[in-house]
């Protein structure tokens, strides 16, 4: 802010004593108008014509209306018109400036100082100011005098208060022996040394404090929308990976120094000063979710504000609506959405029949219904997924009994909440060279993969031990679940044309998508079960091609169906991703990781690492069909992809 403060104006005619740095302004107009117009003659140095248009305009204002008696009420009534947080900035930063001018000088001490470059500049001016009454000058005539008598002419003016028997002709800076020899140039303290340097400025008159109030509030103004945009990226969904990205690129188009570092759910955001060498550090901790319809809103305001097509203030209206929003779905929805999306991803993907779907969605409602108890009980909170997964174990080899088969029931039960996409995400971060958000989430999912596990492998060890006629023999035609893939399925696979749908259209709603949306959500959703069944079935292509190529394809669709018509498709391409993840635990034979044997205890290992495997080939088609249709990134718009 030291740009506002740097200007070399003549000084004032002025010889009033009593007259000192004060906020407080004259009861008249009429000394408004002297004093600033006065200023204005005087002034040499260029400044932008918006800003002292605008001052003017303000003292203008200011004289036809009652006297004010500080600078908050004389800037608090030319914002009438701006956004309801603007007048909170302009109120907050013509205080910090009327508190830092009032301060008695006398009383100030090394343990009062605020750290801020502007406050001690306006410290040191207002002192100097009253110093320089006390002193002897010399008049204009003296020094021009002076100077005519000067037998030699530089170009550069001689340093003032310093002899040139010390100065040297060698060395631009002298040495400290030639220093300490000077006859009456004792060092002087670093408080004057801080004197001089505040010495070129010139009493901040009323109109330049309204300018620089407002210039702070803009500047306040800008920070509010950056971490009201960082909290919405990361609430509605946003890729982690492009996070820092989005905010970079929105930060240079509003002309604000910061630096933001990621880790999964907290975003550090900087905002530093390098002309007055301050920082602000903000910290902002959110949960991360899904809710695709807001965060369209969000990429629509980004695009305009990196164009330059609306004003802060139109923004932060904009980012207010979003946030102010209804929810398009009620939150009873969320156990049919779970009960369906666990019955059509039994039989589609885990080779169930219909009696299994019937059993995976009535754990899957349960499962749903403890998680929206757990977010109101914050005591279930850190236990709730451990504690279903033992329920999911123990119900699914109970029924075993009765011809039921344990593996599609017990992995489609938690099909929705199945860490696919976190591992993703963290793979693609570790690519990205985003080393700590990576590691961060890559241990995350990892440690909730065993978790799943080993709830259910507990769930079955619990109930094998409480009922000794329990049996772990697989039928013959579990064993066909046991060892289902994309091609093999327990019920006939025209009864995928149903399900693949209906398991797009659960997740529709899971995502909080609207529903125009749906249509292209479910083309991308088909296309990608499509291409992964058609290499699976008729090209028998080996397991590592059958996440690469699926996730490729859909990358590479939604990025140019992005950037020809510029609206976000990352839903759509999200959304089958999640058709790879139960995909590829089919292919790699997961399924029968819990059906039986000795070592079910020690399932939850290869389980994780069965998802690892899934998400890295999901991860490289991404990549692949990111740096196809982008390979040097977007210029102005931020990429809202995987």
């Amino acid at each position: 802010m030291s740009r506002f403060l740097k200007r070399n104006n003549t000084k004032s005619k002025s010889n009033s004593q009593d007259e000192e740095i004060s906020i407080n302004s004259d009861s008249s107009s009429q000394y408004f108008k002297r004093y600033t117009t006065s200023h204005l003659n005087d002034e040499k140095s260029v400044q932008k014509e918006s800003n002292i248009s605008e001052a003017r305009d303000i003292v203008k204002e200011l004289d036809k209306k009652p006297q004010t008696d500080t600078l908050v009420e004389a800037t608090m009534d030319q914002v009438h018109d701006r956004h309801v947080k603007f007048q909170e900035h302009v109120m907050e930063s013509a205080t910090l400036i009327e508190h830092m001018l009032n301060m008695k000088e006398e009383g100030l001490t090394p343990t009062t100082h605020t750290g801020s470059v502007l406050s001690s500049l306006m410290k040191l001016e207002a002192k100097k100011h009253r110093n320089e009454k006390k002193k002897n000058k010399r008049s204009k005539e003296d020094i021009l005098k002076s100077e005519e008598q000067s037998p030699i002419k530089t170009k550069r003016p001689t340093l003032q208060h310093r002899s040139s028997s010390w100065m040297s002709s060698q060395y631009v800076v002298p040495s400290l022996d030639k220093r300490k020899k000077g006859p009456s140039l004792s060092r002087r303290s670093s408080h004057d040394s801080m004197l001089t340097t505040a010495s070129q400025f010139e009493p901040i008159t009323l109109e330049d404090r309204i300018r620089i109030t407002f210039e702070i509030a803009n500047i306040l103004q800008k920070q509010t929308f950056l971490r009201k945009l960082c909290r919405a990226l990361m609430m509605y969904g946003c890729p982690a990976h492009r996070l820092e990205y989005a905010m970079r690129q929105v930060s240079s188009t509003l002309g604000v120094d910061s630096e933001y570092v990621f880790i999964p759910n907290v975003m550090l955001m900087t905002f530093y000063d390098a002309t007055t060498h301050t920082t602000e550090t903000h910290f902002i901790r959110q949960s991360p979710g899904f809710e695709m319809h807001r965060l369209s809103d969000i990429y629509r305001l980004e695009k305009l504000v990196a164009y330059g097509e609306v004003s802060v203030d139109e923004a932060l209206e904009f980012i207010d609506r979003v946030y102010e929003q209804p929810p398009i779905y009620p939150k009873w929805l969320q156990p049919l959405v779970y009960s369906m999306a666990s019955f059509s991803g039994c039989v589609l993907f885990y080779g169930g029949r219909w009696k299994e779907g019937g059993v995976a969605a009535a754990l899957g409602m349960l499962f749903a219904v403890n998680e929206l108890f757990s977010t109101v009980v914050s005591s279930l909170q850190p236990i709730w997924e451990i504690t279903l997964c033992v329920l999911i174990g123990f119900v699914a080899r109970g029924v075993q009994r009765y011809e039921f088969c344990f593996a599609p029931i017990a992995f489609s039960s938690f099909i929705v909440v199945l860490p696919g996409y976190p591992m993703t995400v963290a793979i693609i971060e570790l690519g990205s060279r985003q080393l700590v958000s990576g590691v961060v989430r890559m241990v995350y999912a990892v440690i909730y993969s065993f978790l799943l596990g080993y709830g259910v492998s507990l769930g079955s060890s619990l109930y094998v031990a409480m009922d000794k006629n329990a049996t772990t023999v697989i039928s013959e035609q579990c064993k066909i679940a046991s060892s289902a893939s994309t091609c093999i399925s327990s019920e006939s696979q025209w009864y995928n044309f149903l399900l693949v749908p209906l398991f797009g259209v659960t997740y529709c709603v899971y995502l909080k998508a609207k529903l125009p949306r749906w249509p292209i959500m479910l083309i991308f959703a088909s296309a990608s079960y499509i291409i992964n069944y058609s290499l699976s079935c008729w090209a028998l292509a080996p397991p590592q091609i059958l996440q690469i190529v699926p996730a490729f394809s859909v990358g590479l669709f939604g990025n140019l169906v992005a950037k020809f018509t510029g609206k976000m498709t990352f839903d759509a391409v999200l959304l089958g991703i999640f058709y790879l993840v139960p995909s590829g635990l089919g292919v790699k034979a997961a399924l029968g990781l819990f059906g039986g044997g000795d070592d079910v205890g020690n399932q939850g290992a290869g389980f994780a690492l069965v998802m690892i495997e899934t998400s890295i080939g999901i991860t490289l088609g991404l990549f692949l069909a990111t740096l196809l249709v982008y390979p040097k990134g977007s210029q102005r718009t931020p990429l809202m992809s995987l």
